[in-house]
């Protein structure tokens, strides 16, 4: 899928740079044209464009693994799982637990983030005990004092 996804890209690109007029055309083929080699159209917008643009963008060692470079990392290291075969939904789950099929993995992760929350939540609970003990510290200074300078 990847492959032709890239096919479609590439093929629009050097489309684009070509002199249609020249060459007895009034205008380019559209894109949608070259789309509809490789696969339908609404497949192709609702889908394959969508998340293959965002794995581009977001995730360079996922689009290493799918133009098959020799230099990426081995499929269990970037799926985080050992299968046979990835689907476009596979990728869509990977790329909505970000970056993994192991759930597990995302459970520690989650865990550690809420160990650390809760560690933020205590202490600012503990600094607003101590802002609150100075209040009163203060609140009683001042009452002392108005009583010592009245009498």
């Amino acid at each position: 899928m990847f492959e032709k996804y890239v096919a479609i890209q590439s093929a629009y690109d050097k489309i684009r740079t070509i002199d249609w007029k020249a060459r007895g055309y009034n205008k380019p083929p559209i894109k949608r044209d070259i789309i509809a080699i490789f696969i339908g159209k609404s497949q192709y917008h609702a889908h394959w464009d969508p998340i293959f643009k965002k794995v581009i963008q977001h995730w360079p060692q996922m689009k290493q693994w799918l133009e098959e470079d020799t230099k990426s990392k081995p499929a269990e290291q970037v799926w985080g799982i050992v299968q046979d075969k990835f689907t476009l939904k596979d990728l869509e789950m990977w790329m909505k637990h970000n970056g993994t099929l192991n759930l597990n993995a995302n459970k520690e992760v989650e865990k550690g983030k809420e160990r650390e929350n809760e560690g933020e939540s205590s202490k600012k609970g503990k600094e607003k005990e101590q802002v609150q003990i100075k209040d009163k510290k203060k609140k009683k200074k001042k009452a002392s004092n108005e009583a010592g300078s009245s009498r």
